[in-house]
C-alpha cells in the first residue's frame, strides 16, 4: 500500500509527470499510468486520494482487479463449459 502511495506522490512532486515518475522510481510507465488513472476515478486531483486512510484507500486501488478476476473466471468457465458440450462424447480429454 505504501508503493502506491508513493508511485502517487511521486508523481504529484514531479509535476503530474508520467516520464518522470517511473523514471525515478524506477517502474513500468504503465503502472504510474494505472494508478494515476484508479485515483483519478474518484478524485480530480490525485492529492485528495493521497488523504484517504488506509481501508478507502485500499478500496480505491483494487475495487477493479477484483471486478476484473471475477469476470476472467466467469469469461474462462464458459469458455470450458462451451468446449466440453462441443466436445464428442467419447473423447479422452487427458492422456
Amino acid at each position: 500500500m505504501d508503493q502506491i502511495r508513493n508511485i502517487l506522490r511521486s508523481y504529484v512532486s514531479s509535476g503530474y509527470n508520467v516520464k518522470v515518475t517511473f523514471r525515478v522510481l524506477g517502474i513500468s510507465k504503465n503502472t504510474v499510468k494505472e494508478y494515476v488513472r484508479r485515483a483519478q476515478q474518484s478524485f480530480p486531483d490525485v492529492r485528495e486520494a493521497l488523504h484517504l486512510d488506509d481501508t478507502h484507500f485500499h478500496e480505491l486501488m483494487y475495487r477493479e482487479e477484483v471486478r476484473k478476476s471475477d469476470s476472467r473466471q466467469k469469461e474462462f468457465e464458459e469458455h470450458c463449459e462451451a468446449w466440453f458440450v462441443s466436445s464428442p462424447k467419447n473423447s479422452t480429454f487427458l492422456k
